[in-house]
């Protein structure tokens, strides 16, 4: 049997450090392709790094939305990550919109409340659909709460 594994985390703790054989398991179990997923900026390159030396693995490019402390997005630098034809969709993004929760983000940013939650959110968001088409790229693991504001 063959299985594409279409969302994957090869760099988070628990996999990265043994990353040769959890490929070598992978590949013994029927994966002929795997997108591994990119949660914040920070890790882009590493995940690309990843997919880059094996033939079967691509990657995405996307900032999750409940990341602290994070590089906050600009289409431009989506887009210069997106460049790589082992770039295949962008994401993770979405809208979570948790009023019981506010993400400790840069005061440059604008400081935390769940009014400026939302801005960060729709800011992502906002990026990662504008490089999707630009790009013609899928989106990945869209989270959208029932809490969230319309989408205009």
């Amino acid at each position: 049997m063959t299985f594409v594994d279409s969302h994957c985390h090869l760099n988070y703790p628990g996999l990265v450090e043994d990353t040769a054989s959890v490929l070598a398991r992978m590949q013994a179990a029927g994966v002929k392709q795997a997108l591994n997923i990119c949660t914040t900026l920070e890790e882009a390159d590493q995940v690309l790094a990843l997919a880059s030396a094996h033939s079967f693995l691509f990657a995405s490019v996307g900032v999750h939305p409940d990341n602290q402390g994070v590089q906050e997005p600009r289409v431009e630098d989506l887009m210069e990550r997106a460049q790589s034809p082992k770039i295949i969709a962008i994401g993770e993004t979405g809208l979570d919109y948790y009023p019981e929760r506010v993400m400790e983000r840069p005061v440059t940013l604008g400081g935390n409340s769940p009014d400026f939650e939302r801005i960060f959110e729709q800011r992502e968001w906002s990026a990662s659909r504008s490089l999707c088409t630009h790009e013609r790229l899928p989106l990945t693991h869209c989270e959208f709460s029932e809490r969230r504001a319309p989408l205009r």
